[in-house]
């Protein structure tokens, strides 16, 4: 699927969004590669745990990410 810009890209998504076809997610990706999932940015903490290495990682626009899955026949 080609959406023809950024805007048109960010309308879709939205849309699919609010349609409930597609959710997002926010991941916050640690220097060990692994990473925890959080609902909305408002959920994000400053601070979280690498249980991998057994550190503390600010979290920074740096290392948080949106991710969209697909909404399947999930029961909530």
């Amino acid at each position: 699927m080609q959406a023809g810009s950024t805007s048109r890209l960010a309308r879709l998504v939205s849309i699919l969004v609010e349609g409930e076809i597609i959710r997002r997610e926010v991941v916050v990706r640690f220097p060990s590669g692994s990473g925890i999932t959080f609902e909305s940015y408002s959920d994000l903490p400053f601070l979280i745990r690498d249980p991998d290495r057994d550190i503390d990682v600010r979290v920074t626009e740096e290392n948080i990410e949106a991710s969209y899955i697909l909404v399947t026949n999930e029961v909530s």
